[in-house]
């Protein structure tokens, strides 16, 4: 079940990232790559272990086992939290409108 999810959420994203972000804002392609990165991985490590195999320990602090995948999963989450609070603006519908105007007469 776990990895229908997952295949549905990396299919979504992807898709996503081909055909809705026409703009060139390398926070929020960066954010979905990784993200799209990590969900792969851990798919692969499902498919082939039936589990995900969590490898990267660090004995000096406690702190919990990862992969790389979660990492990447985790990193794309902080910069698309990042993206959206300091960088997103959403386009008002009039000022869309106006400059479609605007560039239509300029022709």
């Amino acid at each position: 079940v776990l990895s229908i999810i997952s295949i549905v959420v990396v299919v979504f994203l992807l898709v996503f990232l081909i055909f809705s972000v026409k703009e060139r804002n390398g926070w929020l392609r960066a954010a979905l790559i990784l993200m799209i990165a990590g969900g792969i991985g851990n798919l692969v490590d499902r498919f082939m272990f039936g589990y995900v195999r969590d490898w990267i320990y660090f004995e000096l602090i406690d702190f919990a086992v990862f992969n790389l995948a979660d990492s990447g999963l985790t990193v794309g989450c902080v910069l698309l939290i990042i993206f959206v609070i300091f960088f997103y603006r959403p386009e008002d519908k009039k000022k869309k409108s106006d400059r479609i105007d605007v560039d239509s007469e300029q022709k």
